[in-house]
């Protein structure tokens, strides 16, 4: 079937003057510890933009070549690495700032001593800068789905199938916006789907996918 809106893992194709979003449902928790309903809105993004492309971004903007830039933004990677590893704040001007997280490997309480092994990394903080978060203001939403019962892991198959037709890759956000189900959710039924041969992962993303042998093999009902 031809594919429509067709979107590559960059996002390029046609373009949208909205970001879709996805309403879900989900529960909460209330002051007096009473469970109702809650809904959740999650955006239904193209694939994360690798560094090849976003390498070709740049060197459309720039005199640089595509390797040149490639191997800058290795070494960016790099460069920020050993600072962190020393211990600094590294700050980029008009993109942010990053820092490690630290904690300790189990919980502790103020009575105990802290030795140099308790401590551990607990992740990378990135703060934003003013003007990148600047490039936000101008963004759009459109609901794309206000369906907020949870879809079954075998009714999910067909969707998925159908999403393909307009779209060449599925993402862990797009299916579980797609199944208004959470990301634990969805990262347990696309392990499934792998294993099934329904879903294939996309080359140098962790959170993409592509259809699979079975999924392309597989008749509609």
């Amino acid at each position: 079937m031809k594919k429509k809106n067709s979107t590559t893992a960059s996002g390029e194709g046609s373009a949208k003057s909205a970001i879709l979003c996805h309403v879900s449902k989900r529960s909460i928790v209330a002051g007096t510890s009473h469970r109702s309903d809650g809904i959740a809105i999650t955006i239904q993004g193209p694939a994360p933009l690798t560094t090849e492309e976003l390498a070709l971004e740049i060197q459309k903007a720039c005199s640089l070549t595509r390797g040149d830039v490639i191997h800058v933004l290795t070494e960016l990677q790099g460069s920020i690495g050993r600072a962190l590893r020393k211990g600094q704040m590294v700050c980029l001007d008009k993109i942010g700032t990053f820092d490690v997280s630290i904690g300790t490997s189990k919980p502790m309480y103020a009575e105990q001593h802290v030795h140099d092994s308790d401590i551990v990394v607990k992740g990378i903080t990135f703060r934003p800068s003013e003007t990148l978060k600047a490039e936000l203001k101008e963004v759009k939403f459109k609901v794309a789905s206000d369906t907020r019962a949870l879809i079954s892991e075998r009714d999910s198959i067909p969707l998925v199938r159908s999403w393909f037709d307009e779209h060449e890759v599925i993402t862990l956000l797009n299916y579980a916006t797609l199944c208004h189900c959470s990301r634990s959710t969805a990262h347990r039924r696309i392990k499934n789907l792998l294993d099934s041969h329904l879903l294939e992962r996309y080359p140098h993303s962790t959170t993409a996918y592509v259809p699979g042998v079975n999924l392309r093999s597989t008749s509609r009902p």
